[in-house]
């Protein structure tokens, strides 16, 4: 049965890429306010996660879906591993994720050379073929100032910081990401 399903989540994955990766649905209006939805079917060769390769050299469907209103967002992401057997020391059906989140983002002093684009997020990352005691949580901050340093159709984010909860313990850990956009008229 549970190669019958990976199969399945194989193909649909494969049916996926062949259509387009994300879809990007238009923001849906009620009365005057408009709530964005996007909708995303990613299939990835290999699951990495801040560096370390989750399955071992094996791909993962990671579909997700996130709503968003005046700044609010919500979502949930998953990744279901598309093989089995061992990466390790863990059975592979094991490291099946679903993670829900919810944050705010804002920009303050807009279109000025100064602009800070900010954001708070808590995620619950939930590992549903193990116990609850494998299951983190996060609360992540970043800053950005993303007219700050112009280079020609690029612009420099410094870095943001994140810090992880496992159950009560709080441990702090700056994720150092840099962010380029690049902007076309």
């Amino acid at each position: 049965m549970v190669s019958r399903l990976n199969n399945w989540i194989f193909g649909l994955s494969a049916v996926v890429i062949v259509l387009g990766c994300a879809i990007e649905t238009p923001a849906l209006e009620i009365g005057e306010e408009e709530i964005g939805i996007n909708l995303d079917f990613t299939y990835v060769t290999k699951y990495l996660w801040h560096g370390y390769d989750v399955l071992d050299d094996k791909g993962a469907f990671q579909p997700s879906a996130e709503f968003s209103w005046r700044g609010f967002y919500a979502g949930v992401w998953g990744s279901w591993p598309d093989s089995s057997g061992w990466a390790g020391g863990t059975r592979r059906s094991d490291l099946t994720e679903i993670d829900m989140y919810i944050g705010y983002e804002c920009s303050v002093f807009q279109d000025e050379w100064y602009q800070i684009d900010t954001f708070i997020t808590y995620t619950y990352f939930a590992y549903p073929h193990t116990n609850s005691d494998g299951d983190v949580q996060e609360i992540a901050n970043g800053m950005s100032f993303p007219n700050l340093i112009p280079l020609g159709p690029f612009l420099f984010s410094p870095p943001a910081m994140t810090i992880s909860m496992n159950g009560m313990a709080c441990s702090p850990a700056v994720t150092l990401t840099m962010v380029i956009s690049i902007h076309l008229a």
